[in-house]
């Protein structure tokens, strides 16, 4: 039994302010569409075929790319789109086995795409801090898109918010803390589609 944040034990009046409701029944909600969409998530996953992770198709180049740090970031390799099959690039990388960080930077370089940055959006300097918040969503929301062939990007169906940064992909409990905030904003718009997309 879910108990309004205002009825739990130690709680202020303040509690049972109008925003405070607002954030407990979002909260509710959340969690019923979590739950659903987990559950939902389970029955689905036998049907979804999911991309192998890089370390898997590219095995001792992965590995070797990884232990070279040959990226100031360890994702971008991870994130790279092959410019072939991994067959192809695993059979030119045994041949011409480089030796060096710079000759195994060219090799990527050569036979992957590396991960672009979003278009930078900003939000207008001097808002207040919610309507800063606020206008934090668009920037940080992505639309579905197609992966490449042999990318690691899971596709999903509907638009949701990412971290931030170098992140090209939402995460679990960060998906959780953005969406608190999303009902905050009120963009349950926001919310619905991203536990669709966990389900």
């Amino acid at each position: 039994m879910l108990i309004p944040i205002s009825m739990r034990k130690g709680r202020t009046k303040a509690a049972g302010s109008p925003r405070s409701r607002k954030w407990d029944i979002g909260r509710q909600y959340l969690a019923a569409g979590l739950a659903l969409a987990i559950l939902g998530g389970q029955i689905a996953l036998a049907a979804k075929t999911y991309p192998k992770p890089p370390q898997l198709l590219f095995g001792d180049l992965y590995a070797a790319v990884e232990d070279a740090q040959i990226f100031p970031d360890g994702k971008e390799f991870a994130d790279a789109v092959p410019k072939e099959s991994p067959t192809n690039i695993l059979a030119a990388y045994r041949i011409s086995h480089p030796e060096t960080q710079a000759a195994l930077r060219r090799f990527v370089l050569e036979n992957f795409m590396l991960p672009q940055s979003a278009a930078e959006k900003s939000v207008p300097a001097g808002l207040p801090l919610a309507q800063h918040i606020d206008a934090l969503w668009d920037v940080l929301t992505r639309q579905p898109a197609s992966p490449p062939p042999y990318s690691s990007l899971l596709p999903l169906p509907y638009p949701y918010v990412v971290p931030g940064g170098r992140f090209r992909e939402m995460y679990y409990w960060d998906s959780y803390f953005t969406m608190l905030g999303l009902v905050q904003s009120g963009r349950s718009d926001l919310v619905t589609d991203m536990v669709r997309d966990f389900a």
